[in-house]
């Protein structure tokens, strides 16, 4: 039962985690191109070379990002700027289905919009953000920037390393399509495994993640002498948490001892300094008296 327990929180502590740096990673790539798009809306409308200029620098700091594209409100793409710097002309080409539908998530709630997974040429997966580009109110067209989903996850992944997830099998679906996974075959019979929804710029993806039968099955093996270790350490921790709540006990009657003692000796000193008070004055009337006689 202590077994089942602990494997399984902990299974649930590092899908939570992952989740939220998933999400952190997303957002913080997406809202690196709304202040993009908002740069662009406070210019007003851009030459090609001040575009290609912006979109070249958010390509070299975002290495999961393959394109960034200007898309008009006609749904076609006008320009295009790939990793490496290369650059085209979109010459009106229309857009795919999963883009389009990304682009009219963002025109209804003016908000970004992330796109279904599409196939990239290198058959990667990837996904579309897409951004609407507003000036004095109305619509001008789309920033859309196309990410490489496992050049993303790869470095939440990595960033997550100190959490050691390497012994952890996952995936993130959008619908049953997977954006991302490493050893998914094994999450079939995972025995212990989590399941959370994330939901993103008007996309839902679900994060799975399992405990690797093949590694579980060695922490089995070793759970005996972890629980006598475990056991042994327990002990050691009681004692301890004994030994100080006696030992502060003790110091706080010690502490409350010497309040008391503090106490007294405020008192007689208060005492102490009244008498020599009253001495003062009656020597005071004495010393008078004393003149008046002689005079």
């Amino acid at each position: 039962m202590w077994e089942r327990q602990s494997l399984q929180s902990d299974v649930k502590a590092k899908i939570s985690a992952f989740k939220d740096d998933v999400n952190d990673h997303v957002i913080f790539r997406v809202s690196a191109l709304q202040r993009m798009a908002r740069r662009w809306e406070h210019k007003g409308r851009l030459s090609k070379s001040d575009w290609e200029f912006d979109a070249r620098d958010y390509l070299k700091d975002f290495s999961s990002l393959e394109s960034i594209e200007v898309v008009g409100t006609d749904m076609r793409t006008r320009w295009t700027v790939s990793i490496g710097g290369a650059s085209r002309e979109g010459r009106g080409t229309p857009t795919g289905a999963e883009k389009v539908d990304a682009l009219l998530e963002a025109k209804e709630s003016g908000r970004p919009a992330l796109s279904h997974p599409v196939v990239l040429q290198d058959g990667q997966e990837g996904v579309f953000a897409c951004l609407p580009i507003y000036s004095k109110g109305s619509l001008e067209g789309y920033l859309v920037a196309m990410f490489k989903s496992r050049e993303m996850f790869d470095d939440v992944f990595l960033a997550m390393r100190h959490l050691e997830i390497n012994h952890y099998t996952f995936e993130i679906l959008d619908g049953k399509k997977a954006l991302y996974s490493r050893h998914p075959e094994a999450l079939g019979s995972a025995e212990f495994t989590e399941e959370l929804s994330l939901p993103l710029y008007g996309a839902t993806w679900r994060v799975r993640m399992g405990l690797d039968p093949a590694y579980l099955s060695v922490v089995r093996s070793s759970l005996p002498g972890v629980a006598l270790s475990l056991g042994f350490v327990w002990t050691i921790v009681l004692t301890s948490a004994v030994h100080f709540a006696q030992t502060a006990r003790l110091k706080g009657k010690e502490l409350e001892a010497a309040n008391v003692n503090l106490k007294h000796e405020v008192r007689e000193r208060r005492e102490a300094e009244e008498k020599v008070v009253r001495f003062n004055r009656l020597y005071s009337v004495l010393s008078k008296v004393d003149e008046a006689i002689v005079r």
